[in-house]
């Protein structure tokens, strides 16, 4: 069996006084879609940064297929950002340009790649998302569930192994939400991709990843599969699932 594609040991991360993590460990399987949730605040997103390489550890390694991102150069860093896709939490669209070319920044930007070949990447990787007929919509144009299809779609033009996604159904109503998730699940699959889903929504959490890990005071205090954390009878596990557990079980 071949070791985790993404690997955070015993990593802390303070800004000034404040200590966000505290010996957080995870490791994302090659091909896994594994989804971190807690409560606001208690730094999902900066774990998901340190994944990226777009922060630095004070303490403890982010490993990238068992590179450790620290001892990599610009070039090395650049090397692995190619191979990664990241999802921001706002979506992080250029209103100026249309669909299309947002989607194509990546190839444009990374892979250097244009002309008919970087057309075709991105009207398949539309489809992929269930937007082809938008491409040449301005980003003013589209709703909130069109806008985060859209950045997924930039996130994965490239076809990455590994996706950072931060909060991809944030401020959406349930119906959009289902669709988001059926579409990160479906792509995903597709692509093969290892996923590391950072989200407050456990409902979309649950439904859609292979494992759960629930974080709480700087690191990951449970990690398994969606069926065993919803059993759990752990007293910080029910404490989450509780509002979960009572809505898929019915009165």
């Amino acid at each position: 069996m071949s070791g985790p594609t993404l690997e955070l040991r015993e990593v802390s991360k303070a800004f000034g006084a404040q200590r966000v993590l505290d010996g957080f460990s995870l490791e994302v399987r090659p091909g896994e879609l594994c989804a971190l949730v807690g409560e606001s605040g208690c730094g999902k997103t900066v774990a998901l940064k340190l994944a990226a390489g777009l922060l630095r550890p004070d303490r403890g390694e982010v490993r990238f297929d068992g590179v450790d991102l620290a001892t990599l150069d610009e070039r090395g860093l650049r090397h692995v950002h190619e191979q990664m896709g990241l999802l921001y939490q706002g979506g992080a669209l250029f209103d100026s340009i249309d669909v299309a070319a947002n989607v194509a920044f990546p190839l444009q930007e990374i892979a250097h790649l244009r002309g008919e070949e970087a057309e075709r990447k991105v009207t398949a990787t539309l489809r992929r998302v269930g937007l082809e007929s938008a491409a040449h919509l301005k980003v003013s144009e589209l709703s909130g569930g069109m806008r985060k299809r859209v950045a997924f779609a930039r996130a994965i033009v490239l076809e990455p192994r590994l996706l950072l996604l931060d909060e991809p159904t944030a401020g959406l109503d349930p119906l959009t939400t289902a669709v988001i998730a059926r579409v990160i699940a479906s792509a995903s699959r597709e692509l093969k991709a290892t996923v590391l889903l950072v989200t407050h929504d456990l409902a979309t959490a649950f439904a859609i990843a292979d494992r759960v890990a629930l974080m709480s005071e700087g690191r990951v205090a449970a990690l398994d599969t969606p069926d065993a954390l919803l059993h759990s009878s752990d007293a910080l596990v029910t404490r989450f699932t509780h509002a979960l557990r009572e809505r898929l079980e019915g009165p």
